[in-house]
């Protein structure tokens, strides 16, 4: 068992963890600058898994695509995991 914030978080070799979304940053310190984020997602015309990259400054909102996944997550700020059944993975 290991713990995070406080809550006992079982080390289960049945179970994986997988980025679902992340959260990016870019400026000179934490307190200013410009954040962007990047979820995991199921596109809705074909079902299939999509990052979908999310920018406040004008609203945007595009699909990049499964195969981005590394290139979107290897600079997080902030990940967001979810606990997967390795069947499943």
């Amino acid at each position: 068992m290991s713990k995070a914030f406080g809550a006992e978080i079982p080390n289960d070799p049945k179970y994986e963890y997988r980025v679902t979304a992340s959260v990016r940053q870019s400026g000179r310190t934490i307190h200013g600058g410009h954040y962007v984020a990047d979820v995991l997602g199921t596109h809705l015309k074909n079902g299939l898994e999509t990052w979908y990259h999310c920018n406040d400054f004008g609203g945007e909102v595009s699909s990049k695509g499964v195969d981005k996944a590394p290139e979107l997550v290897k600079n997080g700020y902030v990940f967001l995991l979810k606990r997967v059944h390795k069947s499943e993975a």
